[in-house]
């Protein structure tokens, strides 16, 4: 049978015992409903401190989850009911016989990342310097459109643009089978924090030689920092609010690649009528135009109405720059590295450097989405900025520059491969204890898990 039909606008509320909880983490059993698109608020009771009784708590979870966009109330939940009722994702036959819904929602989340990175490094492949998009074979702009589309059905967002036309049906999985955890919740937006460092990659590859370094590294943090921003106004209010351009984003990132399939790169360095410029040119008026507005102002005045209603209280200083304060160390020093690099590290290399660089971003952005789940601190330092930082350092001024020039791309790559490896060990680590989180002398923390106490 098809899954029931959740509301567009609907109010969802469910009070229950559960287990002790772990470190200011919310109630297993009914967190979720973050994953819908739209509006999302939580309100969590009892999680001031951490527990060290067994005894059984009352946890209350509401939602409010109005689809945002016209896509999304057009096509969004229909869509998305249909793919979730696959015998695929919904029920496996055995003898005749039909079992449990058996494809786990964090399966399909790791599934959609893991399609992201294939498409990256199938475009890496074929131009690994964003010089020789004609060289690229016409069926790998198709081949990276599906990957694209498929990665967002499954549970990816538009990197930093991060809520797409589908939603992403690891959440409607994780509602069907009853596993909505602080774990999904976890993996499913770190999963989305450094999509960020691969989709701007992808965008780049269609209009390869016709954008300068400057330009691509603008273009990536302001991505990156869109998905950063919209975590910041969640840490401040409480509520993860999502524009309608993130759908029509999405939508027209894999138009792109179709486009490009049907005709060739080439179609790209033609002007626009009427503007005199061709769409590379007016990519960063159109991530400017949308971040500074839609993206900073937004999320700025969504926390100044929260805190006049009384519904988030009024922010300490401290409290609005902890969120931000990580990244804007890590885009100094790529910016540092960008300018004063012995060989112009941007154009030699800029697949790696700029994902180098927003690895270690979507590291922060990771333990600051940690800290909101946790209801703890965001931290304002951490190790991986320090070894980034130091490298920077040392091949822009520690050396020679003759010394420094022969050195700086394998330190590039073996800087990317470190954090990359960083990067995975933390989601494990994340996966590991937070799986165990009805353990209540375990304390997670966004700098890290304090074990139990002996």
């Amino acid at each position: 049978p098809s899954p029931p039909r959740w509301p567009r606008r609907s109010l969802y509320t469910a009070s229950h015992p559960c287990p002790s909880l772990v470190g200011c983490l919310p109630c297993p059993h009914a967190i979720g409903s973050w994953r819908d698109t739209g509006l999302a608020e939580a309100r969590w009771s009892n999680m001031s401190a951490p527990r060290s009784d067994a005894t059984p708590q009352l946890c209350k979870f509401s939602c409010v989850c109005p689809f945002c966009s016209p896509l999304a109330l057009q096509y969004s939940e229909d869509f998305q009911s249909w793919t979730v009722a696959m015998p695929i994702l919904s029920e496996r036959m055995k003898d005749g016989v039909r079992k449990h819904k058996w494809i786990a929602p964090n399966t399909l989340t790791v599934l959609g990342f893991c399609l992201t990175v294939l498409d990256f490094l199938i475009l890496t492949y074929y131009d690994p310097d964003f010089k020789s998009c004609q060289d690229i074979p016409q069926i790998i702009w198709l081949l990276s459109a599906l990957l694209l589309f498929t990665a967002h059905t499954l549970g990816e967002r538009f990197a930093g643009l991060h809520y797409e036309f589908v939603d992403g049906i690891d959440g409607k999985q994780a509602r069907r089978l009853g596993q909505s955890s602080p774990l999904g919740e976890l993996m499913d937006h770190c999963c989305d924090a450094w999509t960020a460092a691969f989709y701007p990659s992808a965008l780049f590859s269609i209009f390869s030689g016709q954008m300068d370094s400057s330009t691509l590294f603008t273009c990536q943090w302001i991505i990156s920092g869109g998905f950063l921003i919209s975590h910041w106004e969640k840490s401040l209010t409480g509520v993860l609010y999502l524009p309608w351009t993130y759908d029509f984003g999405q939508l027209a990132l894999v138009l792109l690649f179709v486009i490009t399939f049907f005709t060739s790169p080439s179609i790209w360095f033609n002007r626009i009528p009427y503007l005199s410029m061709t769409l590379p040119e007016l990519t960063p008026y159109i991530a400017h135009g949308v971040f500074w507005p839609f993206s900073i102002t937004i999320s700025v005045v969504n926390v100044i109405i929260a805190c006049a209603n009384g519904t988030a209280r009024i922010p300490s200083p401290e409290d609005v720059i902890r969120p931000l304060a990580g990244n804007f160390f890590v885009f100094v020093a790529s910016w540092i590295w960008m300018e004063y690099s012995p060989t112009q590290i941007m154009d030699r290399s800029p697949r790696f450097f700029l994902l180098c660089a927003t690895t270690v971003a979507a590291n922060i952005t990771c333990r600051v989405i940690l800290a909101e789940v946790t209801k703890t601190k965001a931290p304002m330092w951490s190790n991986l900025i320090g070894v980034y930082s130091l490298v920077v350092f040392t091949v822009c001024f520690g050396l020679p520059v003759s010394a420094a020039a022969k050195i700086e791309l394998p330190c590039l790559f073996a800087l990317t491969f470190f954090v990359t490896i960083a990067q995975i060990l933390f989601g494990k680590a994340l996966e590991y204890f937070a799986s165990r989180a009805h353990q209540p002398s375990i304390l997670i923390t966004p700098s890290g898990i304090v074990p139990p106490s002996r």
